[in-house]
């Protein structure tokens, strides 16, 4: 367990340092999955510490913050099976859950109401000028 708590530290550390917009999004969504596989799961599972478990995934989801919610599915899905019976921290990954969708959805729209209130504020202004 400590081995991929290691990896996953490493991984945030990394996308830190990087630009968001030039990162290989799906290469680091590869990777995770990777990390994440159903059989490193079974074996985090078998150790039963849930508190080095809960640690992998917050720092899996500081890690996948900034990434779409398209890209973040795969990797949430396995860090719930992960997390298993462990309310607090599925708690945890619903929130998560939640506030990246509510995030992509206010950055989808914000264009859209830029472009409402100047169309709106031109017209203001044209009327305004007569």
């Amino acid at each position: 367990p400590v081995s991929i708590l290691k990896q996953a530290l490493e991984v945030e550390r990394y996308v830190a340092t990087v630009d968001l917009y030039r990162m290989d999004k799906q290469g680091l969504v590869n990777y995770l999955t990777e990390l994440l596989s159903d059989d490193t799961i079974q074996k985090l599972q078998s150790y039963q510490d849930p508190q080095t478990n809960t640690q992998i995934i917050q720092t899996i989801l500081k890690t996948i913050k900034h990434l779409p919610p398209a890209f973040n599915q795969p990797i949430v899905s396995q860090l719930q099976q992960l997390a298993g019976h462990h309310q607090p921290t599925q708690d945890v990954i619903a929130s998560f859950t939640k506030k990246i969708n509510k995030t992509h959805r206010r950055e989808k729209y914000s264009i859209l109401i830029i472009l409402l209130l100047t169309v709106f504020l031109c017209l203001l202004i044209l009327f305004a000028s007569r």
